[in-house]
């Protein structure tokens, strides 16, 4: 009988199907220009997903953040969008301004 993968056979597997889109990835980036049709489509593709998971998060929030009221992710969120705006668009200052007003905003008790 043949003993299904596991451990260390798992662990290749899951090593060989990310390596496969990592160098197609790799393959395909040399011919994509930072103005090109294909990485407007990325990056917009990209902020739609951040943008629809902050949505829920904020909307439909589940686990510990589900306790809180609205208005403090609303707001965490409001801070967020500004960040974003303030630092050129970049979207890890968004992000992590937004985290951390929601997280000062839950210390505080609101």
């Amino acid at each position: 009988m043949v003993e299904p993968l596991h451990g260390w056979g798992l662990m290749l597997l899951a090593v060989l199907a990310t390596f496969v889109w990592r160098f197609a990835g790799v393959l395909v980036a040399g011919r994509i220009t930072e103005d090109g049709r294909l990485f407007a489509w990325i990056a917009a593709v990209a902020y739609a997903m951040v943008a629809a998971l902050m949505a829920r998060v904020v909307l439909m929030p589940r686990g510990d953040t589900a306790w809180e009221t609205m208005w403090p992710r609303a707001l965490a969120l409001a801070v967020g969008f500004v960040l974003w705006r303030l630092a050129g668009k970049r979207l890890v200052i968004g992000l992590a301004g937004g985290v951390a007003a929601f997280a000062v905003l839950v210390a505080l008790g609101y």
